[in-house]
C-alpha cells in the first residue's frame, strides 16, 4: 500500500505528508491523479486518529507555491480531477519558501 511522501514533525508528532504536482486554474486548485490507494492510506489513517496532510505544489515561475488541502478525508481527496477551490486551501509555500507562521496543526482548516 505504501506511504506518504514526506514526514513533517511538529510538537513531537510526526505528520505523513502526501505530495502532488499541482496548478491553479479559474479558482481551483487542481491536481495531477491522487491514486485510489492513496486515499485509502490516508482515510484509514485519519479513521484510526491519525492527522496526515496532502499538499500540492504550483509552480510559481523558477520556484513553486504550496497548498495545503483542508481535509485528507476521502470524498474530499476524490475530488482532484474537479479541483479545490483556493479558498479552501492553505498557502504554506510561497515563491519557494516555507512559511511555518502561517501553518498550525492541527489545520485550522478543517
Amino acid at each position: 500500500m505504501g506511504v506518504p511522501d514526506l514526514q513533517y514533525m511538529n510538537d513531537g508528532f510526526l505528520i505523513p505528508v502526501e505530495a502532488k504536482l499541482g496548478w491553479l486554474e479559474n479558482g481551483l486548485l487542481r491536481s495531477k491523479e491522487i491514486r485510489g490507494v492513496q486515499i485509502g492510506w490516508h482515510e484509514m489513517f485519519r479513521r484510526a486518529g491519525g492527522q496526515s496532510l496532502v499538499i500540492v505544489g504550483v509552480p510559481a515561475g523558477k520556484k513553486w507555491d504550496g497548498y495545503v488541502l483542508r481535509t485528507v478525508e476521502r470524498e474530499y481527496l476524490m475530488r482532484w480531477k474537479a479541483g479545490w477551490p483556493i479558498g479552501e486551501c492553505m498557502q504554506i509555500v510561497r515563491n519557494g519558501k516555507f512559511e511555518p507562521g502561517r501553518f498550525e496543526w492541527p489545520c485550522p482548516l478543517r
